[in-house]
């Protein structure tokens, strides 16, 4: 499973150590929530919309494994120049694929909502801000802060549910397991593994039960997938998904996040069977 949390944070604050305070104390509190959730935060920082895309050119990060952006909207002086280049940052990467991003800034809104809405006039895609998130950036204080953790949170929730699925799984199966293997403590060899005991279970106690053998091993084989397989991201579905090869070349298996529940369900009503088996 993939506990690395990669997130990029794009703000010229970082030129000066003492206008940068307010955003470190941000990445402080983005490293420790991640920690404390199980995960290895990991960011890359940048002073410039021009410092990151040379960054994405020399290959020194890559976008494809990011899972949050945050950009400060208007990166440099005043100028028109530099004047909502965070959302440019947005554009640009949403053309290539779906990100997390968060925009904040301390400026007047209307010019961001302006940009937003001339961009969805000119492309006609109502998702174009599926996933982007606007945050104002509070002045002399750090409230906004709480802002980003809530995204963070939802992010995290997503990324867990795949990883609450193998959990549930790894115990689920063991039990199973240990119970066959008392049940049919006469037929098991103790260097037998799990594939070898389902193969051993006489057929006629499956004719009685709700399950067939090919469910169960299916679950094994889901098993040993989900705790060495890590998940990809499906641009298409937005959302984390897993992918293996069945044994004996029997095809794929695709597990989405918005699947897990369904597996779950599928999970305990085996595992009730097989331990109520005596």
């Amino acid at each position: 499973m993939r506990l690395d949390f990669n997130y990029v944070i794009i703000d010229d604050d970082f030129e000066d150590d003492d206008d940068s305070i307010d955003v470190r104390n941000l990445i402080n509190k983005i490293d420790l929530s991640l920690k404390n959730k199980g995960f290895n935060p990991n960011h890359h920082e940048y002073e410039s919309k021009s410092e990151f895309e040379r960054a994405i050119s020399a290959d020194n990060i890559s976008t494809k494994r990011i899972d949050l952006y945050l950009s400060d909207n208007n990166l440099g002086d005043d100028s028109d120049d530099h004047d909502n280049e965070g959302i440019e940052i947005y554009l640009e990467l949403k053309k290539s694929f779906i990100c997390d991003f968060a925009l904040y800034t301390r400026s007047n809104t209307s010019e961001i909502v302006k940009k937003m809405a001339s961009y969805l006039v000119e492309h006609q895609y109502p998702g174009l801000f599926s996933r982007f998130t606007f945050i104002p950036r509070t002045p002399n204080n750090e409230r906004w802060h709480d802002d980003v953790l809530v995204l963070l949170d939802h992010i995290i929730t997503k990324r867990e549910e795949m990883n609450n699925l193998r959990g549930l799984f790894a115990e689920k199966i063991s039990k199973i397991d240990a119970h066959l293997r008392t049940v049919f403590a006469s037929n098991v060899n103790l260097d037998d593994n799990l594939k070898a005991i389902i193969n051993k279970i006489p057929n006629d106690r499956f004719n009685k039960s709700n399950i067939e053998k090919n469910q169960l091993d299916r679950l094994r084989q889901i098993r040993n997938a989900l705790l060495h397989q890590d998940e990809q991201y499906d641009s298409v579905k937005q959302e984390y998904r897993i992918i293996f090869e069945l044994e004996s070349n029997k095809g794929k298996v695709m597990i989405t996040e918005g699947e897990c529940s369904k597996y779950r369900t599928q999970l305990n009503e085996v595992c009730r069977e097989i331990l109520s088996w005596s």
